[in-house]
């Protein structure tokens, strides 16, 4: 009996962690509160990997499953151009929309667009509007992000989501490649 009640607390201590994952199985319908859900866990994941002395959340998040398939793909060439050139493409995190992240942040209200939906973020020790609304989409019985907007960006077009900046930055990329080598140091995008 005694080592019976020993299994089940290992095997309650071992899947407790595989909780957070239940809106992104494959029997998961989408609605917003399992959007909701799925951001919320992301950014939960997102802050505590990306906490001092860890790795950086970025580059964790590329060899996850979080990401639509063509994010990452984009991510990590700009993520290996800045490695291969010191060049600074992308000089805020993307995914924090900052330099400065917060201890935490908190998935708001979810607004349907189509077949994505656009879910406001934003640090739960700011009141103002969501300084990051990450954009996804429901694929193969789960939710995936797809793109990321800054609706503090707007003014600007090609600042207002990631995608848009990606597009930008890969432009330039593409272009600096196919200079002739000088012996002059590259500028960042900044």
């Amino acid at each position: 009996m005694l080592r019976t009640a020993k299994t089940v607390w290992i095997l309650i201590f071992l899947l407790a962690p595989c909780q957070p994952l239940r809106a992104q199985t494959g029997n998961a319908q989408p609605s917003e509160e399992s959007c909701r859900d799925f951001v919320q866990q992301f950014y939960d994941w997102y802050v505590k990997v990306g906490m001092p002395p860890k790795s950086d959340p970025l580059d964790l998040t590329l060899k996850s499953h979080w990401l639509s398939p063509e994010l990452a793909r984009q991510l990590k060439v700009v993520k290996n151009a800045e490695a291969k050139d010191k060049v600074v493409w992308l000089d805020a995190d993307p995914v924090l929309n900052s330099q400065a992240p917060a201890d935490k942040y908190a998935a708001g209200r979810v607004t349907r667009s189509g077949d994505h939906y656009l879910v406001e973020v934003r640090p739960t020790d700011d009141t103002d509007n969501a300084n990051i609304v990450p954009e996804l989409a429901f694929q193969s019985g789960t939710w995936v992000l797809v793109n990321f907007h800054y609706p503090n960006f707007s003014e600007s077009p090609r600042n207002e989501n990631l995608l848009a900046m990606l597009k930008d930055i890969l432009k330039q990329i593409h272009a600096e490649a196919s200079k002739p080598a000088t012996s002059e140091p590259k500028v960042s995008r900044q």
